[in-house]
């Protein structure tokens, strides 16, 4: 049910786009209805002045983006958080500053 993006240099980095369907499905189980997902890219990354108004994206054109943040999930999930070792840090920014750079990890791999 919650949504989690990085904001790094006035862009937005989304790792979870690739899941839109599997979350839409998800969700019309849920409610009973039938959504269409007609954009499902493997990450969005994109400047903030991009982002466009829920109004817009509610309209069913394929490629719009929404990201609005919200204070209290924030704080619940930043109480929550489990700290990231550096050398870590260090590797999201390096593939962060490579975007030809092809990573390859536990969900890339097929059953």
């Amino acid at each position: 049910m919650y949504h989690a993006w990085l904001v790094v240099c006035g862009r937005i980095l989304d790792f979870t786009t690739h899941l839109l369907r599997q979350k839409a499905s998800a969700m019309d189980a849920a409610d009973g209805r039938k959504t269409t997902v007609l954009w499902c890219p493997d990450y969005l990354l994109a400047d903030k002045s991009q982002v466009c108004s829920a109004a817009q994206v509610l309209q069913d054109r394929a490629g719009l983006f929404y990201y609005e943040r919200v204070p209290a999930l924030e704080a619940k999930a930043r109480a929550e958080e489990v700290p990231v070792p550096e050398d870590e840090k260090q590797a999201l920014w390096l593939i962060y500053q490579s975007p030809e750079v092809i990573v390859f990890g536990p969900n890339s791999l097929t059953a």
